[in-house]
């Protein structure tokens, strides 16, 4: 899982100009979501985060309507993280 200060950090991602919820679409979560990690050394080590964030944005959109918010976020992290990754396949 995440640390609290990074999950804090991150739901600033979700969050608009106004201070409303709003739902990160598949680049804009794998941007959010890499910004929080250390950088890549090599343009291999960023394909493969990317990648990774890609199935991991896929698996979270269980409403597969193309956008994850908050909620969605942070119940896949508390369902599906401790058990470990890779947990599930998309079901879209």
């Amino acid at each position: 899982g995440l640390p609290l200060s990074q999950l804090k950090k991150l739901k600033t991602k979700f969050v608009d100009a106004d201070g409303k919820m709003v739902k990160l679409g598949l680049e804009q979560f794998v941007e959010a979501l890499a910004s929080n990690q250390p950088p890549a050394e090599t343009q291999e080590q960023k394909d493969q985060l990317h990648s990774e964030l890609h199935t991991l944005f896929k698996k979270i959109d269980a409403s597969c309507n193309e956008s994850v918010d908050w909620e969605e976020f942070t119940e896949y992290m508390l369902l599906h993280m401790p058990a470990g990754s890779g947990v599930g396949e998309s079901g879209c």
